[in-house]
């Protein structure tokens, strides 16, 4: 898998620094990705505290992101939102490298899946030689609304640092009966206690443009 990704990440040929196109003003670090940014992008941050965002819903492509923490003292907060419906398939191979000691990163990905909806997700979390203070977490979480809906999500580790915090979770499940039987005893109809309880899960990530 470590060297697929490679492949993958090699083979990539547009690149987009944030400090450069996508955020060119250094004060501001927050960077909201949209389809017109293209499908193949590279993030380099710099010293600061980031907050990158990904609204992926009703996207069905193929999409590669690579994010570099290119400085001491970098650290970003990502947030990716994926809803897919019919016959949608997301498949996202993401990395992210740690290049530099005392950077952290923290991954939030959470997605809704119905009808025949798909998603794909291949991430790598990579630490460079010899770092001290390395802190990445990744969290990948799928809400799953039909029996033909599926998720595959694969993480990967590049670390070549003994000191360094590492940590991925994974999770897919289905809206809760009891949850649902309690809406249903307020009136609510099956739609509207699904979009409720459909929206609680996606708390955290989601978001407007």
């Amino acid at each position: 898998m470590v060297n697929s990704n490679k492949k993958k990440v090699e083979s990539r040929k547009k690149k987009v620094g944030a400090h450069q196109r996508v955020c060119p003003d250094d004060k501001d670090r927050r960077i909201s990705w949209t389809d017109k940014d293209g499908f193949d992008v590279e993030y380099n941050l710099k010293k600061g505290d980031w907050q990158i965002f990904f609204d992926l819903r009703g996207l069905s492509q193929k999409l590669f992101t690579s994010i570099n923490l290119i400085e001491k003292g970098s650290s970003v907060k990502i947030f990716g939102l994926f809803v897919g419906h019919k016959n949608d398939i997301l498949d996202w191979d993401f990395k992210i490298t740690h290049q530099k000691s005392q950077t952290k990163a923290d991954i939030l990905i959470k997605g809704v899946l119905d009808n025949a909806a798909k998603v794909q997700f291949d991430g790598v979390l990579g630490v460079e030689p010899k770092l001290t203070e390395v802190e990445s977490i990744l969290r990948h979480h799928t809400l799953l609304l039909s029996d033909d809906a599926k998720a595959l999500v694969t993480p990967s580790l590049e670390i070549r640092s003994d000191e360094a915090k590492i940590t991925h979770a994974s999770s897919l499940s289905t809206l809760d009966e009891e949850q649902l039987f309690y809406l249903y005893s307020r009136n609510y109809s099956h739609e509207k206690a699904k979009n409720i309880l459909t929206r609680g899960f996606l708390h955290g990530v989601e978001f407007q443009q």
